[in-house]
Order: structure tokens, then C-alpha cells, then sequence
């Protein structure tokens, strides 16, 4: 690899060096570093200052003002410069808002966000600590922009982090939260000696079957003479030079450990359903899943985990029958996805036919096709610090399927022109929107991705967002509680 400053001085010859593949990837986990320590806070801000982003940027979330009722706003049509005094940014969002809400007749649909009331949303956020700051504003200012759709919408959505899970979720049982708590103690170990010594003192990791998972891959490799183990029994043992390589490392062991960890740490996993957050709460809640993704250096992403986890969990619902609602994945990642990677996803999806009516029972056909896709995933990929053979392999988990088989959709944005002017109307069509195979096939013309205006003017570094009850009267929604009290007090006065 070329040194930094080559790759700083002539990004076009030698390319950002933040894209490129680490070397110290493991090639049977291209999702792990095998050899990657703690960032400080000097580096971390080393880092960061390779890009021009604005180091000090900030989203601002307004004080929630009194509600307008619903019966007032449906007395009242809301006149065109209702928005005029809001700062400029929280202006055009609504603008695009807006213009999505008019948008009807678009391939068949009522308008760009009518599928928030008819569909469970599950949002799966990226919060690698390794993401540029601009990618974490991207992400930051659509998850937000997300959360006001549903609840304007009252849209059964939930957010999910894609290294952090929620173990104070009420879904959990004390037991199962004793479980996810400590698992990811040992997540976040850094080493095979310290792996083992939490393992042996832990309870309920040996009732796991962690101790006799760390005991048979201690000495598997000893066991095997000339064999290599891998996770999925012996293979050929590895040459180099003149030597063959007999024994696997610590640092491998530790590797696959971390593997065998996020694989037991699924069955626990939970987010934060919209009902329960606001925006306040939710940039928070990123910030720190974000710190805390760094507690484990050696994870560079968990995209792929998520593209496996979400088909593999809509597959159970559609053997349950009755738990198979519609279903859209949102995935919101900057980080890079490898070829290995990418393979994988599409084999996959193709062994787990989500849609395939022989695994759910006479008649499921009707239900799980019905009109568009039952199941889709949908991702919005910030690739401006991606590498062209990573994009090519987000294309080629989209492309994989055709027609009626088609189940993924993606949407490439570059991570600062999002920031500065946000999702277009659409776009947002398009996100929402991939069970729709008319609406899946969408090609987007220049810039048609982004909005017409930019959020940030004159220099400013910052955006503000709308108020959660401006975009409420923008779709007709009131506060229904005040709609009550109001009704109470008119059958009182009787």
C-alpha cells in the first residue's frame, strides 16, 4: 500500500486510503481485523481531519412545540407560507415531505410514505466507529427524518443498531438479559487469554457452552497433526515457504471466537421501537453505540450479519404462517461490503427463499406474495468513501434477483451531498417503497436522489431539523389525546 500522503496528495491515482482493504483481514471473517487495537482520541481526530468536513457540525432538534389538533388542521387547509418562520433547513424538509405526500398515482401508490401505515419497518443503522464523520451525519440526519415519518405515521417501526443491542429492551426476560449482558462482556475482549479467563469464570457462559467451545478449539489444532481446524472441521494444512503451518493462532482463535459470539448474540438482539424515542433520545442512543462499537476494534462492520440475520428471521416468521406480516429492512451503512461477502448474501437468500409457498403450507402463496413483495430489504449506501469493487458488490446482492424473486433494492448517495441536501422526495419513494417491483426497477437522473435546495446555506454548520408536530399537521395528524379532552369537555357542558 502506498503511503498516506501519496494517497492524500493523488486521491485519483492511488485512492482515499480509508477505502482500502486491510490487509489484516482474516479471509474466512472479511468482517473482522485480525490484528486491530484501540484507536485513542488523537487518532480517532487524526482520522477525522482527512476529510473537510466541518469538524464542529451539528444537527439541531427543536423544543417541541403545543400541538395543533387534528380537528383544526382538518377545519383549516394549511396556507402555503405555514412554515415561512422555521429555519431554513427544517423548511425544505418539510418541502420534501411535501412534495412525497403528492406524489400520488407514482407506480400505484397512494403517496411516497403511505406504506409506513401498512408495513413493519425495522431500520438497521451502521455505527462503525470507522465511518467518516460526514457518514455519521448522513446516517444521523435520515434516521431522525425517519423517526418524524413514523411517528406522523404512527408506522410500527423499530431501530436497531448493527453492533449495539438494546439489553434493557422490556422484550427481554431477566434471564435472556443476564445472557446478552454478559455476552457482550465478552464481546468486547481483546485478546484469546482474556476470552478464556472471562469464559472460565462465568457461569452462565459455561451453561452457554462457551467452556467447552474455548476447551475443544484450545487444542483442536494439536489434535489434528498436520490439519488445520477451521470452524467447520479439518482442512489441508497451509504452506508457506517450506514450512507447513500446523497450528492456528491465538489471535485466529480469538477471531473465530468473536464470530461464534455475534452468532449467539442474535437469538438477544433488540432495538427501540419509534414509540418509545424521540430525537433527542435517538441521536444519543447513536453517539453511543458508536463509542461503543469501538470498544471492539477488531468488528470493521456487521453489514453482511445483518443482510443473513434479517432473511434468516423472516424465514422463521413465514414457517409460523401467522407472524408473517410485511415486512421492510431498512439498512443505513457507509461501510464497505467485500466480494466474499457479497457471495455469500446471495446464496443465502437463494437457499432461503422467503417467498417460497411450499415452506408455509397449502394456500400461502396468495399471502406472501399479495401485492408487490411480502419481504423486502432496502439500503441506502453512503459510498463516497467506498471503493468501486465494494459498490459493485452492494450491486450485486441487488441485481442477483429478478421479477417477483426480487427482495433487495439499493440506493447510492454520496455521503456530503446527503448531509447538505438531504433525501429527495423520490428517493424516499424508493426507500420506502422496494416491495414495489415498478418502484424497485427506479432509475434516478442527475441529482434527482438529493433535494433541490441545499439544508445548509451561508456557511452554517449545522442543520435543524422540523418539529415532530410540524411534520404531524404536514400529514393531517393532530394530538389525539387533546381531540379527547376536547370531546370529554363537550359531553360534560351537555
Amino acid at each position: 500500500m502506498a503511503p498516506l500522503w501519496l494517497h492524500r496528495l493523488f486521491p485519483c491515482i492511488f485512492g482515499d486510503a480509508s477505502t482500502q482493504i486491510t490487509r489484516n483481514q482474516h479471509s474466512a471473517y472479511p468482517d473482522f481485523d485480525l490484528n486491530a487495537t484501540h484507536t485513542n482520541n488523537k487518532q480517532q481526530a487524526a482520522l477525522n481531519s482527512q476529510t473537510s468536513f466541518p469538524k464542529d457540525y451539528n444537527i439541531v432538534i427543536p423544543v417541541e412545540p403545543k400541538r395543533t389538533r387534528r380537528a383544526d388542521v382538518a377545519a383549516n387547509p394549511l396556507p402555503s407560507y405555514i412554515f415561512r418562520d422555521l429555519p431554513w433547513s427544517a423548511q425544505r424538509i418539510l418541502a420534501v415531505f411535501e412534495a412525497g405526500l403528492n406524489l400520488s398515482g407514482e407506480h400505484g401508490v397512494v403517496d411516497a410514505f403511505n406504506s409506513l401505515r401498512q408495513r413493519r419497518f425495522k431500520v438497521w443503522i451502521d455505527n462503525s466507529h470507522r465511518l467518516k464523520p460526514v457518514t455519521k451525519f448522513g446516517i444521523r440526519q435520515t434516521i431522525l427524518q425517519l423517526l418524524l415519518l413514523a411517528q406522523a405515521t404512527g408506522c410500527d417501526m423499530e431501530f436497531l443498531f448493527m453492533s449495539q443491542s438494546n439489553t434493557q429492551s422490556k422484550n427481554l426476560s431477566e434471564a435472556s438479559r443476564v445472557k446478552a449482558e454478559t455476552l457482550e462482556e465478552l464481546w468486547v475482549t481483546t485478546n484469546w487469554e482474556d476470552a478464556k479467563e472471562l469464559v472460565a469464570r462465568s457461569s452462565v457462559l459455561t451453561k452457554m457452552g462457551l467452556q467447552m467451545w474455548i476447551e475443544k478449539n484450545s487444542t483442536a489444532s494439536k489434535q489434528q497433526g498436520n490439519q488445520q481446524t477451521t470452524a467447520d472441521g479439518p482442512s489441508a494444512p497451509q504452506k508457506s515457504d517450506n514450512r507447513v503451518i500446523t497450528q492456528e493462532t491465538d489471535a485466529e482463535r480469538h477471531l473465530r471466537l468473536l464470530n461464534h459470539v455475534r452468532d449467539l448474540k442474535a437469538e438477544f438482539w433488540q432495538g427501540y421501537d419509534q414509540t418509545e424515542l424521540d430525537m433527542m433520545k435517538l441521536t444519543r442512543l447513536h453517539k453511543a453505540a458508536i463509542k461503543q462499537a469501538s470498544q471492539q476494534p477488531k468488528s470493521l462492520n456487521s453489514v453482511s450479519f445483518t443482510y443473513h440475520r434479517e432473511t434468516g428471521v423472516y424465514k422463521r416468521m413465514m414457517e409460523r404462517k401467522e407472524d408473517a406480516m410485511p415486512t421492510t429492512v431498512l439498512i443505513l451503512t457507509g461501510s464497505p461490503l467485500q466480494p466474499t461477502e457479497s457471495h455469500a448474501i446471495q446464496e443465502f437468500q437463494k437457499d432461503n427463499d422467503v417467498k417460497a409457498p411450499k415452506t408455509c403450507g397449502k394456500g400461502t402463496k396468495e399471502v406472501i406474495e399479495g401485492e408487490g413483495t411480502q419481504f423486502c430489504i432496502s439500503t441506502l449506501a453512503l459510498d463516497q468513501y467506498m471503493d468501486k469493487a465494494s459498490i459493485r458488490c452492494y450491486a450485486d446482492v441487488d441485481d442477483h434477483f429478478k421479477g417477483g424473486e426480487d427482495i433487495n433494492d439499493l440506493i447510492l448517495v454520496n455521503d456530503s451531498r446527503l448531509v447538505q441536501y438531504g433525501l429527495s422526495e423520490k428517493s424516499w419513494l424508493k426507500l420506502l417503497n422496494a416491495h414495489n417491483q415498478a418502484i424497485d426497477d427506479m432509475k434516478f437522473k442527475k441529482d434527482e436522489k438529493y433535494g433541490r435546495e441545499p439544508l445548509i446555506v451561508d456557511g452554517k454548520a449545522s442543520s435543524t431539523m422540523p418539529s415532530l408536530a410540524d411534520v404531524k399537521m404536514l400529514f393531517g395528524q393532530g394530538d389525539e389525546e387533546d381531540d379527547e379532552d376536547e370531546e370529554d369537555e363537550e359531553g360534560g357542558s351537555n
